[in-house]
């Protein structure tokens, strides 16, 4: 699995993601609900990447991250800024 984090870790656009908080002024509580640094921003999106590949399939997700593992070893990440689900009643 290292070698897929460290795929989505060198691919991923985490320095668009820097940038969009700090427009936001989207802060963390855990920074004092100060927007992050991209390096924090790394740290978090590694650490849910490793969280995830521990057990397939599973998905967590924190501070507009959201990082999922597939039953085939998959891995993806996202960074989210809107989204809308509805269910069935």
């Amino acid at each position: 699995m290292s070698k897929q984090i460290d795929e989505i870790m060198d691919s991923f656009d985490f320095r668009k993601v820097a940038e969009v908080m700090e427009h936001l002024g989207w802060g963390w509580c855990g920074s004092g609900y100060e927007v992050p640094t991209e390096s924090e921003i790394r740290s978090t999106a590694r650490r849910l990447l490793q969280d995830v590949s521990r057990k397939l399939p599973s998905n967590v997700s924190t501070g507009g991250f959201r990082a999922q593992s597939y039953e085939d070893g998959n891995l993806t990440l996202e960074f989210v800024l809107a989204e809308w689900t509805t269910e069935d009643a």
